[in-house]
């Protein structure tokens, strides 16, 4: 799951306009990782992982993300970047390469809406979509 980190990672590119037609691509090592077993031992329904990291464009650092995932549900992610944020909520992560709906933003990305295509690996890829 540690690979979702990315939905908003990826849109974490300072200057950027929320324009249509805005393709990113950014990697993102993650920093810390926080798990709470609140059902049965163990991972199970209802569990809860918070995460987040750095994340790169061209090997610069360009901000940092946090994504919290229910086991057996779905999960929220926003990346705060200059001049705003980006969020992607209610997704799920089938398997640590997938794509999310970038669902709001706020400051210059309020209203912004687009895809986030995510392959995991030892440093998570992130290719953003901005539809306007």
């Amino acid at each position: 799951m540690k690979k979702l980190a990315i939905v908003l990672a990826a849109l974490a590119a300072p200057g950027v306009a929320a324009a249509s037609g805005t393709t990113l691509h950014l990697t993102e090592k993650q920093t810390f990782q926080q798990y709470v077993d609140k059902g049965a031992n163990g991972e199970s329904p209802g569990d809860i992982r918070t995460f987040g990291g750095t994340v790169f464009r061209a090997g610069k650092r360009v901000g940092h993300d946090r994504i919290r995932c229910v086991v057996g549900g779905t999960c929220n992610s926003q990346v705060w970047i200059t001049g705003g944020s980006l969020i992607a909520n209610g997704f799920a992560a089938k398997g640590p390469s997938f794509t999310a709906k970038i669902t709001g933003g706020t400051g210059k990305y309020a209203g912004a809406r687009g895809t986030v295509s995510v392959v995991g690996g030892p440093t998570t890829k992130y290719t953003v979509r901005l539809a306007g």
